[in-house]
């Protein structure tokens, strides 16, 4: 399942590209961030389940977050809830597992303390609320930057080297909850590991993030696939290998002529049914005895 989280810069006149776009990726669920819509609902959008909260309607415009689910997980969706205009979790069913996902907008590492003190609470008190037993996702933009350390319990040896407010803020909640920050525990080439760059003043940063709690068991979920797809492909191989050897001219000749009888079946009577029913009969057992 491809997830990611995207931050839009306002999705006035443009959830139609958007999603689009997504679709051409092959992404499943997506938070949006910086959406600018008022209210909360859910709409479709091509085929996109797009699940939306953000200030008042009598507010002007500011910040937003939503959620993406393509249309072929939307009987996976159990239930949502739009927190505020930085917070919405989307509850689902996923191959057997409960899954609970946040989209999240922090706000900025500037704003004052007590801002972010009220915020980084709310969502510590969400995270709370979940309990154990459910799988946890946090797609977000955090406007926060958590560095890198090696053999830590919630960053890994891949990310960037600054730390700041928010970041400490992050990892403070990850250990309280036992979630890992996975955007560092894998080696990327710098094009896909920054997600905030400013090519005309030459700078970059980590602020978005997917967050789990259950990297090692989303590891092993991947070799075990990577494993099945390459123990079909031998057995196939070994199919066809073995096919070679008990395929010979008799067989092929008898292959074309129950073909040729199937045909002449198709446009004539039961006796050329019965014709092709032995055929086919005994075409099946030289199969068998050369096997």
């Amino acid at each position: 399942m491809n997830i990611g989280t995207w931050n839009v810069q306002s999705i006035s006149g443009k959830i139609e590209e958007i999603t689009k776009e997504l679709e051409v990726l092959k992404m499943d669920i997506v938070t949006l961030t910086e959406t600018e819509r008022k209210g909360n609902g859910t709409e479709l959008s091509n085929n996109y389940v797009h699940i939306y909260s953000g200030v008042a309607k009598h507010e002007k415009a500011k910040r937003g977050v939503s959620i993406l689910i393509h249309k072929k997980h939307q009987n996976k969706i159990t239930d949502f809830e739009s927190i505020d205009e930085n917070i919405i979790k989307v509850n689902m069913n996923i191959n057997q597992k409960s899954v609970t996902i946040f989209g999240v907008y922090a706000i900025s590492d500037d704003e004052p303390y007590h801002k972010k003190d009220n915020f980084f609470g709310k969502l510590n008190e969400e995270i709370t609320k979940i309990g154990n037993g459910r799988e946890l996702i946090i797609l977000s933009d955090f406007n926060g930057r958590v560095g890198r350390r090696t053999n830590h319990k919630v960053m890994g040896p891949h990310g960037e080297i600054t730390l700041n407010d928010n970041g400490e803020r992050i990892i403070e909640i990850c250990e309280s909850h036992l979630l890992k920050v996975t955007n560092g525990f894998y080696k990327h080439k710098d094009i896909h590991k920054y997600t905030w760059p400013q090519p005309t003043s030459n700078l970059k940063s980590i602020i978005d993030y997917v967050i789990n709690n259950s990297v090692e068991e989303i590891y092993a979920n991947i070799i075990s696939s990577v494993h099945s797809a390459a123990e079909e492909a031998l057995r196939l191989r070994a199919q066809v290998q073995s096919n070679n050897i008990w395929w010979n001219e008799e067989i092929d000749c008898l292959i074309k002529e129950k073909k040729n009888a199937y045909k002449k079946w198709l446009s004539s009577k039961q006796q050329d049914r019965d014709t092709y029913l032995e055929i086919k009969r005994t075409t099946r057992q030289k199969i068998r005895i050369a096997k």
